[in-house]
């Protein structure tokens, strides 16, 4: 007897699945050598007294907290969209735009890069 089942299948997770929820920043890095990676001797956790948190919404809006020695600073409201296949794109309210390209990306690990003054940047986040 064949038995079927009526559960729904879920969808494969695709990069906008995997970006939507509340990450927290864990690492950071600069390019000190400015040879276009970044070297392990390169990658620092952020500082204790820095919690930031930047959540992505499904409506494509977002908010980025941040309290540094405990006290909240003004958190910083946008909105976002992935472009290309492997880019995204933050619009703040303040008009500042940030443009990050997603070098890895699970269901619990985020990395951004980008190209600051300073060279490569690069932005580690664990999904919260």
């Amino acid at each position: 007897m064949l038995v079927s089942s009526c559960a729904k299948k879920e969808a494969p997770a695709t990069i906008y699945t995997k970006v939507i929820g509340k990450w927290k920043w864990a690492q950071y890095a600069t390019d000190d050598n400015r040879n276009g990676v970044i070297d392990a001797n390169e990658i620092a956790p952020v500082a204790s007294d820095i919690d930031d948190e930047i959540s992505f919404k499904n409506d494509g809006t977002g908010v980025e907290t941040r309290t540094v020695n405990k006290e909240p600073q003004i958190p910083l409201s946008f909105t976002w969209q992935l472009f290309y296949t492997d880019s995204i794109r933050l619009q703040y309210k303040a008009n500042d735009t940030e443009t990050y390209y997603i070098f890895a990306i699970s269901s619990v690990d985020l990395t951004l890069t980008t190209t600051k003054n300073q060279g490569l940047a690069w932005y580690y986040y664990r999904k919260i």
